[in-house]
């Protein structure tokens, strides 16, 4: 798809990242002087004068530029870097990324200290800048090498400050100069970096690195010294694009805001960067014909903006052969004729170059346009000077049908975007690009190619009965579901056939471990060969590197991945008994899914958390259920139903980890029901006794132990204690699952040959992180975490991609689950549906609710969704959450006891982290979320945390493989981690008791809960914040996906809500 490349492949090829992840403790990697040939003693003499000064570390043969940079692309033409693969799990994340995180920090290293005069936007003396470009052909990185004109712009929207940190390249402690964007920079962008020499070092002006300073001087270069002839792109991109555009636009900037005006030699470095694009993935992937109708549409823009450049190139040279180049035909033919003359440039095709072609203002004011309108021969900035303006106004200009010149698309040539449809006529559509992605799928329908897109896992891939021996009642599956369902909800189990496309593990526990943690997508090559001989047969100068074999990588240049099998996995089902058909305030008509032709009534997809399983529905779900809405659940790749304990060391403490605690919990509940004093029943023999009735499923030891401890004191509590038996020795015998009491439905390694199965595949890890196939078998261990559990495989901090395309399975998964909806169950109304997540379930379907809002598919639309604790800015979340950081660092440091927040190294690794992460990071999809979503913040949240903007900081310890490791964390600053700052994004409006209903997009605040509330509210406060989130939820379905509301209903719970 790039037929040239940003820069040389001598450049790509040689710029690595030595020393990236050495640790602290190393002593490898020291600064290394230029790699200039010749001279050595006249090289000495020059980087002698640099001593004592300071400057921004830029080296690109030694490697020791700034990480990612676009220095990094590569040859293979799909759109991503090329570094040697030396320190995985990162570079070999950088080897699938293409492009540059829109939220994590930009790190620019200091070789030495400087002082705190750092200034960003709105500081006076502001001395870094970035800079944003537009292209007209809105793909910077073909626009290069077309040689097309910029339009940059100074980007406001970052703070600057000073890091200092331990530096394994440079073998030393020094300064970092961090760029923290304040909202998600723009995918898809390049942005140039610039650093002035304002910026000081022990008073003195921070200067040009050797390097930098020998590459920018081309022809003024210490005579003799001669660097790698790779760098002369380098130093193009210096002196032709990064310098004079920074100079320019800061001069622009600074003429309106005031400051004096600089020149290229005040700027000690610059550099730039291209954005990843990758968020679109998923939308892609939710409706093809959008990267269909993209990948036409910038080809298009890319061929008229070349043709507009090397036509006043050519008018250029031609007016004036002395003072301008001719056109090399290796890189101008564009008719392949052998030279370069005007009908390379006949944007029409009309056979001839005239004023038609160039769809441009009459520059010069002649009332011709001609070779006059056309000189690029005057300074940059000029406002006679060819430019962004021309190139800009001939793509706005020229009608897709001309530039394609394929009158099938003239339908989409205005805004009343029109397809034709074979016995219906011209069709409205709401965009340009689906409107030309649906003419050419029918064109590749027509070749019989077909673009795979999430549908229906129809009448063969879900199996559900709602018959009376498969449905339970909600109070019978699980003792804690009585003050949830109020005796009207039903629950029954099916399952669902998902396109799985990571690795499908086996059982064999070792092959297994290399398939679940290193497996991830893999480009469907075959389709994109088929596509490839589709676009060159239609004309189209696009190769996609997936077909040829050159490359496997899954990102929006392009999205489909290679399908591994259909799983069938578990679903959850939960629905009302009666709904209120009359809507009298009362449910009284019963209600059956399976009627055709009945009443419907609205469904809301749950998405659960992470280490928990599709059973954390169960209590939110029966609480909207009961409500007459119908609740569907399945589990997140790499999570299920698990097996359970007898007993941990802490059953008190640990109650929902074993069936020790949760007898203790279900009967520390029935005393505090009874009002018995504390300890009455749980000090007694009978939780052991539910406990061993629970193991032997058969209720005569609990029985007797009820008649002997029970009964003396209470006729009626013991009487009720009976009754309950059933349910109570279920809800212990079945306490693997999160909200006790669902049965797994496959207990053994690997996949079920005849049935669903759980999507852990039956495998976990021990205490010591190790892959180990679970054990149903109840049994005693000395701590919850030597148990092989649900979701322990999900967070990879081995393999980057494969955590990257857990959460993109699990966002398509999703999408399957939401297309199926009235194949289901023809009581559920498949045009009335919302999502609920939470925590984890917030991510991946935060992603999901984003990408399917613009996919303009009504068997994907969401109405509404309230993401519970959501979670946003992924990684550096997790460094500054109380529940997750301690654990990652004992983790990291175990492994490599130097490697500290305090190494630049681990820095970069969070870094890249989050750019591998960036495609469903839901604050990438905040715009996509602004109209229909509430986000539910719980105060002082410790596992999702309310602000990256409070860092987490202190002395902590953590179990790695059962030994205590001691860790000090001080955590990054992150603007754009957190709920809060998600919401602030997303442009949300407050939900108070001042602003109700408020319009969705809307934050709300909940004060007296924790991170486990919506799943298990532990007390009364707790309970209170759950009643008014399951009324919140209600409110928005009422509203119809519009608003939602405090509810002061019985009980009144809107207290849970903060009110500024």
């Amino acid at each position: 798809m790039f037929k040239k490349t940003l820069i040389s492949l001598a450049v790509a090829s040689s710029v690595g990242l030595t020393g990236c992840f050495d640790s602290g403790e190393t002593g490898a990697n020291a600064n290394p002087t230029p790699s200039y040939i010749d001279k050595e003693n006249e090289l000495d003499q020059y980087l002698a004068t640099f001593e004592g000064k300071v400057w921004p570390v830029f080296d690109p043969i030694a490697g020791l530029v700034p990480i990612p940079s676009d220095l990094n692309y590569g040859p293979n033409g799909d759109g991503t870097y090329t570094v040697p693969d030396s320190t995985p799990p990162v570079t070999t994340a950088l080897n699938s990324l293409s492009g540059v995180s829109t939220i994590a920090p930009i790190d620019i290293r200091m070789s030495g200290s400087i002082d705190d005069n750092i200034a960003g936007p709105g500081e006076p003396g502001q001395n870094v800048f970035l800079i944003e470009l537009d292209y007209a052909s809105q793909s910077p990185l073909q626009a290069l090498s077309a040689t097309e004109s910029p339009n940059p712009g100074v980007f406001t929207d970052f703070v600057v400050t000073k890091k200092t940190l331990f530096d394994p390249d440079l073998d030393k402690v020094t300064d970092f100069i961090r760029i923290l964007p304040t909202s998600p920079l723009k995918p898809g962008k390049r942005y140039i970096v610039a650093i002035l020499d304002e910026v000081t070092a022990n008073g003195e002006p921070i200067v040009s690195s050797p390097s930098y300073t020998t590459i920018d001087s081309g022809d003024d270069s210490p005579e003799g010294y001669t660097l790698d002839p790779g760098v002369d792109s380098v130093r193009s991109l210096i002196d032709g694009l990064w310098e004079p555009v920074a100079a320019g636009t800061i001069n622009g900037y600074r003429n309106v805001v005031g400051g004096d005006p600089i020149t290229e030699g005040n700027i000690a470095l610059s550099y730039s960067f291209t954005t990843s694009n990758d968020e679109q993935v998923l939308k892609y992937i939710a409706n093809p014909k959008y990267w269909l109708g993209d990948q036409v549409l910038s080809a298009a823009r890319l061929g008229i903006t070349k043709k507009i450049t090397g036509a006043a190139r050519h008018f250029a040279y031609l007016n004036d052969p002395e003072n301008n180049d001719g056109l090399s035909p290796a890189d101008w033919d564009l008719n392949d004729d052998g030279i370069v003359d005007s009908t390379d440039f006949d944007v029409n095709q009309d056979g001839s170059l005239t004023p038609a072609d160039f769809i441009i203002a009459d520059r010069n004011g002649d009332s011709v346009v001609d070779a006059t309108d056309f000189n690029i021969a005057l300074a940059p900035g000029s406002s006679q000077g060819f430019g962004y303006v021309d190139l800009k106004a001939a793509v706005d200009g020229t009608p897709i049908s001309v530039a394609l010149d394929n009158s099938a698309l003239e339908g989409c040539d205005s805004e009343t975007y029109t397809v034709p449809v074979p016995n219906v006529g011209n069709v409205p559509v709401p965009d340009q690009s689906l409107c030309v992605g649906s003419i050419f799928s029918g064109a590749l329908a027509s070749e019989g190619i077909t673009l795979p897109q999430p549908e229906s896992a129809g009448s063969e891939g879900i199996s559900i009965s709602f018959q009376d021996q498969n449905v339970e009642d909600a109070e019978e599956v699980s003792a804690v579901l009585g003050s949830f369902a109020g005796g009207n909800v039903n629950v029954t189990q099916g399952s669902i056939a998902l396109p799985y496309y990571l690795g499908v593990p086996g059982t064999n526990t070792a092959s297994a471990a290399d398939t679940i943690k290193n497996s991830s997508w893999k480009a469907d090559s075959a389709l994109a060969a088929n596509l490839n001989n589709f676009l060159d047969g239609a004309g189209f100068d696009l190769t996609l590197p997936q077909g040829t074999g050159a490359s496997e990588v899954v990102n929006s240049f392009y999205p489909f991945p290679e399908k591994n099998s259909d799983v069938e996995v578990p679903m959850l089902v939960m629905y009302p008994k009666l709904i209120d058909a009359d809507q009298d305030g009362t449910p009284e008509t019963p209600f059956n899914p399976q009627q055709q032709n009945g009443p419907e009534i609205p469904v809301v997809i749950y998405q659960h958390g992470i280490t928990t399983d599709r059973s954390a529905a169960l209590t939110f779900g029966s609480a909207l259920a009961a409500k007459g809405i119908a609740v569907i659940a399945i589990d997140q790749p790499l999570h299920g139903v698990d097996g359970t304990v007898i007993a941990t060391d802490d059953p008190v403490n640990e109650p929902t980890d074993s069936m020790t605690g949760w007898a203790l919990l279900l009967l520390s509940n029935v005393e505090s029901t009874n009002g018995l004093d504390a300890g009455t029943l749980t000090t007694s023999g009978l939780p052991g006794a539910l406990v061993q009735s629970a193991l032997a499923n058969e209720p005569e030891a609990f029985l007797a132990a009820v008649e002997s401890i029970v009964r003396p004191i209470s006729d009626d509590l013991a009487d009720g204690l009976t009754a309950q038996a059933p349910v109570l020795l279920r809800t212990v015998r079945l306490s693997g699952s999160t909200v006790a009491g669902l049965p797994p439905v496959y207990t053994q390694p690997g996949v079920n040959p005849e049935g669903a199965t759980e999507r852990h595949f039956g495998y976990g890890s021990d205490q010591c992180s190790v892959v180990t196939a679970m054990d149903f078998t109840p049994a005693n261990y000395s701590s919850d975490d030597a148990r092989p559990a649900s979701g322990d495989l999900f967070i990879n901090l081995e393999n980057f991609i494969n955590n990257r395309d857990l959460l993109r399975q699990g966002s398509v998964d999703l999408m399957t689950l939401r297309a199926s909806i009235g194949d289901i169950a023809p009581g559920f109304d498949e045009s009335n549906v919302y999502f609920v997540g939470h925590s984890l379930g917030t991510l991946n379907g935060g992603a999901f609710v984003g990408a399917t809002n613009v996919s303009n598919r009504e068997d994907l639309a969401i109405k509404a969704a309230n993401l519970l604790t959501p979670v946003a800015g992924t990684v550096r979340m997790l460094e500054n959450s109380p529940a997750f950081a301690p654990t990652i660092l004992a983790g990291i440091k175990a492994g490599n006891p130097g490697l500290t927040q305090e190494v630049s190294s681990l820095q970069t690794f969070f870094n890249v982290l989050q750019a591998t992460l960036d495609t469903v990071d839901p604050i990438n999809f905040a715009d996509e979320l602004s109209a229909n979503v509430l986000f539910s913040q719980i105060e002082g949240d410790q596992v999702v945390i309310n602000d990256g903007a409070d860092t987490l900081s202190g002395d902590f310890s953590d179990t790695v493989c059962g030994a205590e490791i001691s860790v000090t964390l001080n955590g990054s600053v992150s603007p754009l981690s957190g709920s809060a700052p998600l919401a602030q994004v997303a442009d949300a409006s407050t939900l108070d008791a001042n602003n109700t209903p408020a319009d969705l997009s809307a934050f709300v605040r909940f004060q007296g809960g924790n991170h486990s509330t919506p799943v298990l509210p532990a007390d009364t406060t707790q309970q209170a914040v759950f009643g008014q989130m399951v009324a919140q939820t209600l409110s928005l379905i009422q509203s119809g996906g519009t608003t939602a509301s405090v509810v002061t209903n019985s009980p009144d719970t809107s207290g849970s809500v903060i009110t500024d």
